[in-house]
């Protein structure tokens, strides 16, 4: 649908196309403005409202809602929109029988109070953010005149400081490990800092273990009812290059070896996808499974419960602890910035700052 303004004298003709009649011919909507506002103001509402086939007075939140993800869908990776359709329910339990053109800042504001208390900042900043963008969408294609989110006080996006488990919980962990037949996933989730997906979508042709490197270059992700699938890494930073100590290059080599071998037993049952972590018949690993067997290492070696994506903190933490510059910390885990791995870790920085101060006492004490 395309729509066109025209300055006619000191009047403005706004124009819009429309699909053209059962002979073939052209078909146009036309209307005259004294001002150009004007005339934008009715073609954004008029190219949305014969776009959707809903007029803007009568849309409710929820349908509007409905619209504005299908707009989007094409141009979002599968992770990026089961948050936004978590996010969109979350929001539409609340406020989406509401008709679109009669929100106000207050009813956003009293959506968000709604909100459960115990849920994290970040998850109740979520839900402001995809709203935001929406209304901003509606504006933008003349379903509303403003954005209901302006003005409005958005929730605190403070997250509380990631859990990490110490050298010694670590080292327990892996050891209580070694026996799993997962091993070699939880000890390169620990030795890299990869995230989950990151590693149940790694391929044998993404390892080199004669170099010691491990290449990041797809991620599996999942979406509800839908089966799980490989996906190129949200951004640039994400794919990357990341180097393995040897010990870690030796349990990987045991484990291909145990690899091989189901792979044999399996014989026609086996699916070849090239994963490094697989089910016994070479299917994509579930994220339940992987969280259940966590859990009972997790007590086996009686250490604190965490999650996976923890496993990706502690690597960062004991890294840091150690003197490891932020720099080389941000590279490992695929940042954007080191901005992002400081802001993250930023409770890791004291120990490192008093680690510091011992350092520079004993440079510039003076010499007896």
């Amino acid at each position: 649908m395309r729509g066109s303004i025209t300055k006619r004298g000191n009047k403005y003709m706004a124009r819009v196309d429309l699909p053209r009649g059962a002979g073939g011919e052209r078909r146009q909507q036309t209307r005259t403005f004294r001002t150009r506002r004007e005339a934008e103001d009715w073609l954004a509402k008029t190219v949305t409202e014969l776009g959707t086939g809903y007029s803007p007075t009568d849309l409710t939140v929820s349908q509007y809602l409905d619209h504005w993800l299908q707009a989007a869908r094409p141009t979002l990776k599968i992770g990026t929109l089961r948050t936004y359709t978590l996010e969109i329910r979350r929001i539409t339990d609340r406020l989406g029988s509401r008709p679109l053109a009669k929100v106000t800042p207050l009813d956003v504001q009293r959506m968000l109070a709604a909100l459960p208390a115990e849920w994290a900042p970040a998850t109740r900043h979520g839900v402001f953010r995809v709203f935001r963008a929406a209304m901003r969408q509606a504006v933008a294609w003349g379903m509303v005149l403003r954005d209901p989110t302006a003005g409005v006080r958005a929730p605190s996006a403070a997250a509380r400081s990631p859990a990490a488990w110490t050298e010694s919980e670590t080292a327990r962990f892996l050891a209580a490990a070694r026996a799993s037949r997962h091993a070699a996933l939880f000890r390169l989730a620990l030795a890299t800092g990869m995230r989950q997906g990151e590693l149940l979508g790694l391929r044998w042709q993404d390892v080199d273990m004669a170099a010691g490197t491990v290449h990041v270059r797809h991620s599996l992700t999942w979406l509800s009812k839908e089966a799980p699938r490989l996906e190129e890494p949200k951004t640039r930073g994400s794919r990357r290059q990341i180097p393995l100590d040897a010990a870690t290059v030796d349990v990987l080599r045991a484990h291909r070896k145990r690899r091989l071998e189901e792979r044999l037993a399996a014989g026609p049952a086996w699916e070849d996808r090239g994963l490094v972590f697989a089910s016994r018949r070479g299917q994509f690993l579930r994220r339940e499974t992987v969280r259940d067997i966590m859990r009972g290492l997790c007590r086996k070696a009686d250490v604190p419960l965490i999650r996976f994506h923890d496993l990706r903190h502690t690597h960062a933490t004991l890294l840091l602890r150690a003197g490891v510059s932020p720099k080389v910390v941000a590279e490992r885990l695929g940042h954007t910035s080191v901005k992002i791995t400081l802001d993250v870790y930023s409770h890791v920085l004291p120990d490192m700052q008093e680690a510091a101060v011992r350092a520079l006492d004993g440079l510039l004490a003076p010499r007896l």
